[in-house]
């Protein structure tokens, strides 16, 4: 698309400086300029210019106003509230504890990672995001705590 609006603008352009030459050549030459030349320049640029604005008109449909989701209050509150994600409450999950427990030390839902089912088992891994960067790792196997880990928690 971007091509397309490239060309259509050199036409134009191309149109415009053709129209000067002749308006040049006729003068220095002490002729007049037909009319047929002075409609045939301004046809030409007009559909150029036309073609352009088509163009980037189809082209601003391509675009999403708004690529990420506004703030809202409830994620501005959720923004706000102090992060319970903390070494003190990392250090309070235990081994073999169920998904319910963890998050009710750690004060809100993980965000899941990744999940898989196989030969019985199902193992997901969570993470858990606190200030500065933050971040709690967990992983469960047919929901029991088998593994944590943490980054920056102070």
């Amino acid at each position: 698309m971007y091509l397309v609006i490239g060309l259509l603008g050199l036409i134009f352009i191309a149109s415009l400086i053709y129209g000067l030459y002749i308006v040049i050549r006729r003068k220095v030459d002490h002729e007049y300029i037909s009319f047929l030349e002075v409609w045939m320049v301004i046809i030409i640029c007009l559909t150029a210019f036309l073609s352009i604005g088509i163009a980037i008109n189809k082209l601003e449909g391509d675009f999403q106003e708004f690529p990420f989701e506004p703030f809202t209050v409830e994620s501005f509150d959720k923004i706000s509230k102090k992060s319970q994600v903390t070494l003190d409450n990392f250090q309070r999950i235990k081994m073999g504890m169920s998904y319910s427990e963890v998050v009710s030390i750690l004060g809100e839902e993980g965000e899941e990672v990744s999940r898989s089912d196989f030969a019985g088992r199902t193992t997901a891994s969570y993470d858990w995001k606190g200030e500065n960067l933050a971040i709690v790792s967990v992983v469960f196997q047919n929901d029991s705590l088998l593994y944590k880990s943490q980054f920056g928690l102070k």
